[in-house]
């Protein structure tokens, strides 16, 4: 089926002059609600409630949500902030520097005393040489 451009146009201005809705009545889905939520939920795990009593709490209030879902949304919402970027750059550089002994030495590699200034260096955003590749050769040992 097709329509004119005249068509497509009204159902344009029609849907301009639709009136707005009371951002009270809006509905969102669990996730949303995950989302709205996740400053209070973080506050509460601040003051020591775990995530099976807020999922309970959650649950006792209308919000259908289990624990397992919970968590995973709140993980997508940390991700999606950027608030666990910082913690999963560092677990990614720190497997290939404890296992990488012994052979020759490379850039990355630090003496002691250097090792707060590699550090520095990862934290600032700039990620040592060939890290993948050793992470890699790492993963490898391990299989």
């Amino acid at each position: 089926m097709t329509y004119t451009v005249e068509q497509v146009d009204q159902v344009a201005d029609w849907l301009r002059a639709l009136p707005a809705i009371d951002d009270s009545q809006r509905r969102m889905d669990k996730q949303g609600a995950v989302k709205r939520l996740a400053a209070e939920i973080a506050a509460l795990q601040e003051r020591g409630y775990t995530i099976e009593q807020v999922a309970d709490g959650i649950t006792g209030r209308g919000i259908q949500i289990t624990t397992p879902t919970l968590k995973t949304y709140l993980q997508r919402i940390k991700k999606l902030t950027g608030n666990g970027a910082r913690k999963t750059a560092r677990r990614a550089v720190s497997p290939a520097g404890r296992k990488h002994t012994g052979s020759a030495p490379n850039e990355t590699e630090k003496t002691p005393a250097a090792g707060p200034s590699l550090a520095t260096k990862t934290e600032s955003g700039a990620a040592p040489r060939n890290t993948r590749t050793e992470f890699i050769a790492t993963d490898r040992e391990r299989l």
